[in-house]
């Protein structure tokens, strides 16, 4: 694994928690914290990974296998595209984890100013977010703001996924299967697979974003491991960047590919 050291003040961080949280009303806030996607653009990303890669060249000599919950092998990267796209992962999932600390930091700091988040009528209704989901992410809200992060994720998760798959719809993917020759669906097409087949109709950062923060196998991956039982408890910062999510997700108004 490649990485790199970065070095970012505290004075720095306090300034950027203070930019977001604002001197305004909670809405704005929210959608000031929404409106920060913790990665780059990918080509401005891979640029970085390139220089990484030149810099330590022996890294891209050898088979890189990526080990997974239950100690089982989930990637392997032989060839130098197969190392370049696995390094980019590596780095884009440390900037989200970084940006988790943050997060804590501003939605801690939004609720000094504004009061709790949580239980606010209406507060994540958008265009892609009907009143039951809203709802319900606002209760998760609520259990993040009381300290019980793992219950918070484990209510906003799947609301995350319906909202992600009502997006898919909103630009022309079909988010069932086909029949099958017995003339029923052949089931819920995956969320990974829906957010592949997104680029292009949505925000590039903020359809990676989502990718590594649910459904990448070797990135955060939490709607899987949260799912699928394979993570013990949720911590504070993984929680905070699903209402993170939330708060993007409630910014987008997408429109079918033209």
């Amino acid at each position: 694994m490649v990485s790199a050291e970065v070095k970012i003040s505290r004075e720095e961080i306090d300034k950027e928690v203070s930019r977001v949280v604002g001197d305004d009303d909670l809405p704005s806030a929210l959608s000031r914290f929404g409106a920060y996607i913790p990665i780059k653009e990918r080509e401005e990303a891979l640029e970085f990974v390139d220089e990484l890669m030149s810099e330590y060249p022996l890294q891209s000599l050898v088979t890189r296998m990526t080990i997974g919950p239950a100690n089982t092998l989930i990637r392997q990267a032989a060839v130098p595209d197969e190392h370049r796209e696995a390094q980019l992962i590596d780095y884009e999932t440390r900037m989200i984890s970084f940006f988790a600390l943050l997060a804590v930091a501003i939605l801690d700091a939004i609720r000094e100013r504004y009061g709790p988040i949580g239980g606010q009528p209406g507060l994540f209704e958008s265009f892609l977010i009907d009143s039951a989901a809203a709802e319900r992410i606002g209760a998760g809200v609520s259990l993040y703001e009381s300290e019980d992060h793992d219950g918070a994720a484990s209510v906003i998760t799947p609301r995350l996924e319906r909202i992600i798959r009502r997006m898919a719809q909103a630009v022309g993917l079909p988010i069932t299967g086909s029949l099958t020759d017995r003339g029923v669906t052949s089931g819920v097409r995956g969320l990974g697979k829906l957010l592949h087949e997104m680029k292009g109709r949505v925000p590039e950062a903020i359809r990676r974003y989502f990718t590594l923060l649910l459904s990448e196998p070797t990135s955060l991956n939490l709607r899987n491991l949260i799912s699928h039982g394979l993570v013990d408890a949720v911590a504070q910062p993984q929680a905070a960047l699903l209402i993170h999510a939330a708060c993007v997700l409630t910014l987008l108004d997408p429109k079918p590919a033209e």
